[in-house]
């Protein structure tokens, strides 16, 4: 009996060691394919809340169609899938339209913000006090990540209006990953997916209109960017992060989403001739520094 025991427990804890590794390892994937959104918004020829718009709107059916072939139950939404979606949709508005408002650096930075105050909702509302070395961590990732928006080129001064909208896309962008980290604990990811992207729909809808965007393209070959970042950056990228934040704490996660500006920053480098300055590059590796911190206090 005792052997029994000792195996049963032994078992347990492998599990939960590799949940312990998978968690962290699945965000990490997310946060690559999610830096692929500033690469496809930089290519796309609509507006920047109707190119959100159409995103979500063709990741619905691609997502559908896997659930189909992958044998999912799609189910009822939840309040708290519903306030993910609307916190997320609401953050990719604010946000795009801050770029246009201010500095690049700025509203890089203050949209930031959100992925690491993450971990503090969580702490206040979930009663998940984050691990000692975590505020190690947050502040070296969210000092890299300040690093390397300072260092990108700008072309345009700062503006109070789109750092207050950079602002409350930072506040989104807790509300969106907390409401998940929620969701997750009745819902299975793929419910999770489907239902935050079907109730990002009808807010960027209304925030374009609202902002007075063309919602139809002009050319059908203008519907190519928000296509890629329906597959890559919403289907992929977010997919695999309603996953990983259902195996992670959301202040853990919070630090492993500031991956996002370093492989966007590699990416444009190559794309767009913009080389990274010395500054961005110390950045990009204290940025991985405090994602390593952070997943070492799993």
């Amino acid at each position: 009996m005792q052997l029994t025991n000792n195996k049963t427990g032994a078992v347990a804890q492998s599990l939960k060691i590799q949940d312990n590794v998978r968690g962290p390892l699945v965000l990490i994937l997310a946060a690559m394919c999610i830096g692929l959104a500033p690469i496809g918004l930089r290519f796309s020829q609509m507006e920047p809340s109707v190119t959100g718009m159409w995103r979500f709107t063709f990741a619905l059916p691609i997502l559908f169609a896997f659930g189909i072939i992958f044998k999912q139950t799609i189910g009822r939404p939840s309040p708290a899938i519903i306030a993910s979606g609307a916190f997320f949709g609401l953050d990719i508005c604010l946000w795009h339209t801050a770029l246009t408002h201010t500095s690049v650096a700025n509203a890089t930075f203050f949209v930031n913000l959100g992925s690491v105050g993450v971990g503090l909702l969580a702490w206040v509302f979930l009663q998940q006090k984050p691990s000692k070395i975590w505020p190690i961590a947050a502040i070296l990732a969210l000092s890299g990540a300040a690093a390397m928006a300072i260092g990108a080129p700008t072309d345009q001064q700062s503006g109070l209006l789109g750092d207050g909208l950079a602002l409350l896309a930072s506040f989104c962008v807790a509300g969106y990953l907390l409401c998940a980290t929620i969701a997750r604990n009745k819902a299975s990811g793929f419910q999770a997916a489907f239902w935050l992207t079907a109730s990002a729909i009808p807010v960027t809808f209304i925030f374009a209109l609202f902002t007075g965007e063309q919602l139809i393209p002009s050319d059908i070959s203008y519907f190519g960017a928000p296509l890629f970042l329906a597959v890559m950056a919403q289907c992929i990228g977010q997919g695999l992060l309603i996953y990983g934040v259902g195996l992670t704490k959301p202040a853990i996660s919070g630090v492993i989403l500031l991956i996002q500006p370093v492989v966007a920053g590699v990416l444009a480098w190559p794309l767009f001739d913009e080389a990274l300055a010395p500054i961005q590059i110390a950045g990009a590796g204290i940025i991985l520094c405090g994602v390593w911190l952070a997943g070492r206090s799993r």
